[in-house]
This record gives C-alpha cells, sequence and structure tokens, in this order.
C-alpha cells in the first residue's frame, strides 16, 4: 500500500485562511485610507496642527490594526504548519511499524526478497536474503557470482529450469535447490519463489520474489524417509509374533519369521478369536492385554505360557491401539515376544536377589571404572551408607587413610591381572568410625574378557582384631603398668642393638630392682603394692626419651633401654635421677610409703661378643652387686672381672665332669717318724689326669673348690678310693 507522507490536503487549507485575511486586509486598508482622511477633514477643518495630530493617531491606530490582524495570521500558519508536522510524524512512525513487523516475519520465517535486473544481470537482495544466502554487502551480485551460490551439483537443471520455463515459457520460479554458503561453507537447502515483469512487447525486464531456508524441512524429511526405511527394515529383521487383532480378539493380519513359536499354521487361526485357537490361560492373559490398552492407550509386561513341540516357552505381551486420523480405532497391534530365555535368567536372578539381600555380609557391585551399582542391606548395616547416597559414587568414599596408595595399587593390578584378590582392609563407617574387614573382589568379565564389573564381598572383623589386638597387647605388655614386657623388651633391645652396630654408636641397659619392696607388700597388701609399681612406672617414664625403652620383667624388676650414646658418662647422671626419682615419697590414698631402687648397668658392644640374654644377665649380676654394696645405688658391670667369675665357673664345671669321668687320681706318700724311722701311715695326694693337660698337681684345681660344695664330693672320693686302695 502507499502512503503519501508529504498530503497536501492542510497546506490548501492554511493558503486560502491566508488569502481571505489578505483581502480582509486590503479592503480594510483601502477603507481606512479612502474614508480616515475625509472624517478627520470634516470633523477638524482645517487647524493643521490638529490634523497633524489626528493623521498621527490614525497612524499609530492603522498600525495596531494591521499589527494584530499580522500576528492572527502568523499564528494561523505556525498551527496549522505544526499539525501537518505533527500528521507527518504519525505516518512515519506507522510505517516504520508497519516495515519492522514485515521484517520480523520475515526474520521468523527466514524469507528474504531479491529483485534480478534481466537484461543487466545485476540483482538484489534484502537482509534476510544475504542472511539466508550467507553473503555480505561487498558481495558482487551478478548472475555470474549467483552460480557460485547454487550447489554445482544443482546448477545445471537450476539454469535450465530458469532459462525455459521462467524465461520462455513464462512461469513463476519455483524450485527447491542447494547453495553453499561463502562465510561458512555450508550447504543449504533454499526454496526460490518469483515472478516475471514484461514490457508491452512480452519482453522479460526484471524477476523478483522470495528466498526461504528450508534446509530444517528437508532434514526432518529425511530422517522421517530414513525412519520409515528402518521401520520397515525393523519389522523384517523382527523374531517377535506381531498381530493385528480387533478389541473382541479376532485375529486379521500376522508378520513374523518364527513360525515355529505360532500356536497354529495362519490359515487356521487368521480372522478367528484367540479361544478357538489359544489355551483358556494365555487367552484370558491376551484380552487382558487388549482391554488394558483400551483404557491406558497401552499394554506391557504380560506373559503367558505355550507347550509347543520345542517345549514350554514363555511369551510377554506388548498392546497398543492403531489410530486413524488422530483417533483410537477398535484395532490393536499385539506383539508377542518370546521371553523363555529370560523368563529363566529371571528366576535365577531372583534366587540370586534373596541371597543378595540376606545376606550377612556386605556385598558390593561396581562398575568398570569402580563406581558403585548396587549394595545390600548388610553393606548399609555395616557402613551406615543408605544405597542412594552411596549409587555412582566410588568405594573411595569408605577409605580410612589407614591403607597406602602403594596398598591399593596392588590390589587393583592383581585384580586386573588375576581377577581375584581377598585380604583386610581398615575403612570408616558413615559415622567416621574405623572398622576393619575381611574383603573379597572378583573381576566379572565378558565374552571378550573385558572387565565389566567388580563384585565384593566383606565382613566386619572388627571385634576379632580388636581381640586380637588385646591378645597382642597381653603378650607384648606388662597388664598392671601398661609397659612392655619381657617379650617385647627382648625385641627392643635386639633393635637397639642392631642400630647400634650400623650408628656406631652404644647402647645403657639398666636392670632396676626396688629394695625392700617385699615389707610393704606384706604390710599394706599386694594392692598397694601394684599402685606403688604403677606410680613408679609414671615417674619413669616421665624422664626417659621417647625412644628409650622402659618395661616390668615382673615383680619389682625393671628394665631400661638407652641408645644412641658415645659413651657412658653422659648417661649416668641420668641413672642417678631415676633411682632419686624411685625414692621418693608415694602419696597412695591415705598411705605414705618410700622405696629405694638398686641398679645394674652394662654397656653394649663389648670386647667379646654378647647376645641379649647375656647382657641382661650382665646388668642383673651389676644390680646385686649394687645391693651388696648397700643399696639406694647402681653399679656398672666389670667384663673383666665377670670373665674370671666366668672362668671359675667353667672350671669347677670342668671339674664336676672329672668327677663323673674318674679322670683323679690318688698318690700316696708315707708318713716317716723320723726318730724311729718307723713308717707310720700315708698321705693321699690327689693329681687329676687331664686329658689334654695331662697330669696336673693340685695346686692347679683344688684352689677353686675352696668353698664350693663340689669340694665335699671330692673329698668324699678321696676318702671312698683310699679305703677301697
Amino acid at each position: 500500500m502507499k502512503i503519501d507522507l508529504l498530503s497536501q490536503e492542510p497546506l490548501a487549507k492554511s493558503q486560502d485562511s491566508a488569502w481571505r485575511i489578505v483581502g480582509i486586509y486590503a479592503l480594510f486598508a483601502s477603507l481606512w485610507i479612502v474614508l480616515s482622511d475625509t472624517v478627520v477633514a470634516q470633523l477638524v477643518g482645517d487647524d493643521l496642527a490638529t490634523v497633524s495630530l489626528v493623521s498621527t493617531v490614525k497612524g499609530w491606530f492603522f498600525v495596531a490594526i494591521t499589527s494584530s490582524l499580522l500576528f492572527v495570521l502568523i499564528s494561523r500558519l505556525i498551527g496549522n504548519y505544526e499539525r501537518t508536522l505533527h500528521t507527518i510524524a504519525q505516518r512515519e512512525a506507522e510505517l516504520l511499524e508497519t516495515g519492522q513487523l514485515l521484517l520480523e516475519a520475515q526474520q521468523t520465517a527466514g524469507l528474504g526478497s531479491y529483485v534480478l535486473d534481466i537484461a543487466t544481470g545485476q540483482w538484489r537482495s534484502s537482509g534476510i536474503c544475504d542472511q539466508v544466502l550467507g553473503i555480505d554487502h561487498a558481495f558482487a551480485r551478478t548472475l555470474e557470482t549467483w552460480q557460485t551460490l547454487v550447489h554445482p551439483d544443482d546448477w545445471p537443471e537450476v539454469f535450465a529450469y530458469f532459462t525455459e520455463t521462467v524465461l520462455k515459457a513464462g512461469e513463476a520460479f519455483d524450485r527447491e535447490y542447494r547453495i553453499i554458503r561463502p562465510n561458512d561453507g555450508d550447504c543449504r537447502w533454499v526454496k526460490a519463489l518469483g515472478s516475471v515483469d514484461r514490457d508491452a512487447q512480452g519482453r522479460p525486464q526484471r524477476l523478483h520474489g522470495t528466498f526461504q531456508d528450508i534446509t530444517a524441512q528437508r532434514l526432518a524429511q529425511t530422517a522421517i524417509a530414513e525412519t520409515s526405511s528402518k521401520l520397515r527394515a525393523t519389522l523384517s529383521a523382527l523374531p517377535d509374533l506381531l498381530f493385528e487383532v480387533s478389541r473382541d480378539g479376532h485375529i486379521h493380519q500376522y508378520h513374523t519369521h518364527r513360525s515355529d513359536l505360532l500356536a497354529a499354521p495362519p490359515e487356521l487361526f487368521l480372522e478367528r478369536r484367540f479361544d478357538e485357537i489359544l489355551p483358556a490361560e494365555a487367552t484370558r492373559v491376551c484380552h487382558g492385554a487388549i482391554e488394558e490398552a483400551h483404557s491406558r492407550g497401552y499394554s506391557s509386561g504380560q506373559r503367558y505360557c505355550l507347550e509347543l513341540p520345542q517345549g514350554i516357552r514363555w511369551f510377554e505381551l506388548s498392546v497398543a491401539p492403531m489410530e486413524e486420523d488422530g483417533v483410537a480405532s477398535d484395532r490393536f497391534i499385539l506383539i508377542s515376544r518370546d521371553v523363555t530365555d529370560r523368563y529363566h535368567a529371571e528366576k535365577q536372578l531372583e534366587l540370586a536377589g534373596l541371597v543378595f539381600d540376606h545376606a550377612r555380609e556386605g556385598i558390593m557391585v561396581a562398575d568398570a571404572h569402580g563406581a558403585f551399582i548396587d549394595v545390600n542391606h548388610a553393606f548399609t548395616r555395616i557402613t551406615g551408607y543408605a544405597r542412594e547416597e552411596v549409587l555412582g559414587k566410588n568405594p573411595r568414599m569408605l577409605s580410612s587413610g589407614r591403607q597406602s596408595k602403594e596398598f591399593y595399587a596392588a590390589m587393583w593390578s592383581r585384580l586386573h591381572e588375576v581377577g581375584f584378590w581377598a585380604g583386610e582392609v581398615w575403612n570408616r563407617r558413615k559415622d567416621g568410625q574405623v572398622y576393619a574387614e575381611l574383603l573379597t573382589i572378583s573381576a566379572v568379565r565378558n565374552a571378550t574378557g573385558e572387565i565389566r564389573q567388580f563384585v565384593a564381598l566383606f565382613s566386619d572383623i572388627t571385634a576379632l582384631k580388636n581381640y586380637q589386638d588385646e591378645l597382642e597387647h597381653i603378650a607384648h605388655f606388662d597388664v598392671l603398668t601398661g609397659l612392655p614386657n619381657r617379650l617385647l623388651l627382648a625385641d627392643r633391645l635386639q633393635q637397639a642393638m642392631a642400630q647400634s652396630s650400623r650408628r656406631a654408636s652404644k647402647v645403657l641397659i639398666a636392670y632396676m630392682d626396688l629394695d625392700n619392696f617385699k615389707r610393704i607388700n606384706d604390710a599394706h597388701g599386694p594392692a598397694v603394692g601394684d599402685k606403688l609399681l604403677v606410680a613408679l612406672s609414671h615417674r619413669l617414664q616421665g624422664l626417659l626419651r621417647n625412644g628409650d625403652t622402659l618395661a616390668r620383667l615382673g615383680g619389682d624388676e625393671f628394665v631400661i633401654i638407652l641408645t644412641d650414646f658415645d659413651t657412658v658418662e653422659p648417661v649416668l647422671p641420668l641413672i642417678t635421677r631415676l633411682i632419686a626419682a624411685a625414692a621418693e615419697l608415694y602419696r597412695l590414698d591415705d598411705l605414705e610409703l618410700q622405696v629405694s631402687a638398686s641398679v645394674g648397668v652394662t654397656v653394649f658392644p663389648q670386647d667379646a661378643s654378647m647376645d641379649a640374654d647375656q647382657l641382661l644377665r650382665q646388668a642383673d649380676q651389676a644390680m646385686y652387686q649394687a645391693k651388696l654394696a648397700g643399696k639406694n645405688r647402681y653399679h656398672i658391670f666389670d667384663t673383666q672381672h665377670d670373665h674370671e667369675v666366668r672362668s671359675h665357673f667353667d672350671l669347677l664345671e670342668r671339674l664336676r665332669l672329672a668327677l663323673k669321668r674318674n679322670e683323679f687320681v690318688l698318690y700316696y706318700q708315707p708318713k716317716v717318724n723320723m726318730r724311729s724311722g718307723q713308717v707310720i701311715g700315708a698321705e693321699a695326694l690327689i693329681r687329676w689326669q687331664h686329658p689334654e693337660r695331662g697330669l696336673l698337681a693340685p695346686v692347679a684345681f683344688l684352689g677353686y673348690l675352696e668353698g664350693h660344695p663340689l669340694s665335699v664330693e671330692v673329698g668324699e672320693w678321696v676318702i671312698d678310693t683310699a679305703l677301697q686302695q
């Protein structure tokens, strides 16, 4: 529609008004000029001064009148001009709004317009058209460039259509073809419409029309065609039994490749009812599925079984009503699928599910990446996590942090290599409590050997582990004081000796025994004595370093292991403080008690090779030396004296063995009266016939028997042997 924004009607009206005012003004001025002078002359006469004054007043009055008329004229002209401008602005706004609506409609429809000058081959296009074609304002718009836009495979046909059908035959342009967009190289489908303007001689002048991007529609049509093709292929490949049936059970058509699953040949069941072909139970199920589909719009999952030549087969129904013009008809599509294998598998799964749900052990199922797929009730009972809280999450959420990354890496490596892992793991419950579990994990592989799932079975063994820890503690720690016992002391001493050898340092072993502790037990009872021992252990531990060991051997005997010393002297003040601490006053309930301690000290390493038991014996011997020296003190073991004592002991043992082996012999020396020369007796002299050293005189061994009970046995042997001889 053509809109004339500059309408001449208001302007014409303004011009008519102006001419009327000018006419009135001219008439008034003429009358004024003609009549005013005559009236003045008659009224005033020949008085020139008066005539001059009246003429002046008359002139001012004329000016006032003409100014007023001029004001009215200009006001009306300005008013008409403003109204004209307002009208123009309104019509421009309406035109802009109409253009915007047209542009939005074109954008929504993807519709662009074009004009082709057939004589010059030049063409113009709208912004929407440029968007569809993928060009900008700099693109040269000629027939040659147009050819570059059209897909090469479509150009010959499009050009032939344009020249033959449109230009020569005079038909409108209506064609769908592909274009290649220059800006992004995308291939798009367009629908081009156009009409040709011709001159008086019928020669084509211009082609103008529209472009629309129909790529989405073409893709949808292609998708529909592909879907239809796939549907036909699916029906052809479908192993199920497909029937078209009516609501009353009449079978009208069927489709299947599995004739072995039909209850009867087609010629016997087509156009017949279910109850004429199928058993009563199967008929009931089929009618029930059809009625459900009629009321709900679909039915699925209902099953029946048939006894066929190959055995009992189970079938599952899927039913949906057919539609005609969008309205449900009284016919239905019924699909019957052989689910015999699935039926038996489900029965097995039901059994497995019962085991899964009622097992006392926790069961976890994870995918190949370790994410939880399922857990049982025992899992929830043991861990505190509900099933919904763990599904899709990694089992590391249960980690307590007690196992290292290397531990888990080795576990997963074995699972992938062997497919099985079993062991003990410490995990954390939802409430933060750490618990021990006995865990077995198995990898589930598919037919190609790829791991598909992991199945884990675990039981809570926290109580057992706690019991084991208690037994371990009882085996290695003193029940009363909680200090290491003799067994753990031996292990700690072995470690300290090995460390001393590596570091070339010294180990000091102190053996402590309380002085007169028995008196406290006798006077106040064992309970008080136990309290005193506990208090003493706390005092002593407070003086030691973290790397030192304080152990109780039993009773009132303690052993202290001090490590990493270069010499003994810097350690002796600590021994003195330990003795002083033991001698401090003990306040136990209402009692004030006091004891002292004697300590024997030995050092490792020594010149001679020593084991742990020998070191403890040395410290024990040194402790007894401290008691002999007056108690409440320490005594350092003397290795030289010990060597002499051991040599003395070894010789005594050898003499005992010589007595048993009859290695001693007697020699007799007569006793003569020097005055008379008469033999008055004989003196028996003992000798040792040593198998290696030969005959030994008494001076070589009798001194070691002095004061020892073995001397009595040797004396008795001498008397018995002398009497026998």
